[in-house]
């Protein structure tokens, strides 16, 4: 069998805080070069909260010109409200042609709607494929199998990443794909190798922007059942994982888009939702170690 890797993206900004189209096409282009073969916009990643409308439809229209039909497209447009979420993803559409779009329960505290109302009327007004991002630690919000059942009954939820970090929701999840026709993706970067053999049909993380090259490692030893030198280099993900986000992962995005600028990948490592100095020079040390220590699989 044949999995998918796919890139949630964070996204590129210059001095200003303004997308930097030139960042995004290299990172593009790089991870296609390591295998990956789809990219996530505007997640949470890539500081979705932080973005405006224009940005995000941008950001969709310029990852959409550099991927061009080397890859797939799943373009976010979650915001803070139903209405919010339903322009935007009328805009991204409209502009950027994407492959699928894909939503996230906005947080409780602006929104009130009970989420499967809110999700099915996204699901309604889509023209075209929907990606269902479950992330309870950001939304607080859980699912059971029935609530699941419910959404994926709607013809127009193709699939899922699943980032609630809990092995009896991606089981549930597991069982639903014998009734209903959805991708199911792994969301967290420590458990990919674990979610390829169950039966999910890729991964879709953050850290592949940097990590393209060794995640893959681990999708080819799952496709060819070397199930052993999977768990290696799920364990050298690990190392990655840590190395970069931080044993506690407090520095996520903006250790993450440092990475990527000391790479050379990114042109600054500008990060609108924490401030320029939030990263410790003890922090960036570790990171600029696990670069080196990793140099050939991170070049």
């Amino acid at each position: 069998m044949k999995y998918d890797l796919y890139s949630a993206m964070p996204t590129p900004m210059d001095r200003r805080g303004n997308l930097d189209e030139a960042s995004l096409a290299r990172m593009i282009e790089r991870n296609l070069a390591a295998g990956v073969s789809g990219f996530f916009s505007s997640g949470n990643m890539g500081e979705w909260s932080q973005l405006s409308r224009a940005m995000k439809v941008a950001l969709a229209v310029a990852s959409r010109q550099a991927i061009g039909k080397a890859g797939v497209l799943l373009a976010g447009v979650t915001e803070t409200g139903l209405q919010e979420t339903l322009a935007t993803m009328k805009a991204v559409e409209r502009r950027a042609a994407p492959d699928a779009v894909v939503v996230m329960l906005p947080p409780p505290a602006t929104c009130r709607i009970h989420p499967i109302t809110y999700l099915r009327a996204v699901l309604d007004a889509a023209t075209c494929p929907v990606y269902y991002y479950h992330c309870p630690p950001v939304t607080g919000v859980q699912f059971h199998a029935g609530e699941f059942a419910r959404l994926l009954e709607h013809p127009r939820l193709a699939g899922i990443k699943n980032s609630a970090g809990d092995i009896g929701v991606r089981k549930e999840l597991l069982k639903l794909k014998r009734d209903f026709d959805f991708r199911l993706f792994e969301g967290h970067e420590w458990g990919i190798d674990e979610a390829l053999i169950a039966g999910c049909d890729g991964a879709l993380c953050g850290l592949a922007a940097l990590a393209g090259r060794p995640m893959m490692e681990i999708v080819r030893a799952v496709e060819r059942g070397d199930f052993r030198a999977a768990r290696e280099a799920q364990f050298k993900m690990l190392d990655i994982y840590h190395g970069i986000y931080g044993v506690d992962t407090a520095t996520v995005q903006n250790a993450h888009k440092y990475a990527l600028y000391r790479l050379g990948v990114f042109a600054t490592p500008r990060c609108r939702i924490v401030s320029d100095d939030s990263l410790s020079d003890a922090r960036k040390a570790e990171i600029d170690a696990t670069l080196e220590r990793f140099r050939s699989d991170l070049a």
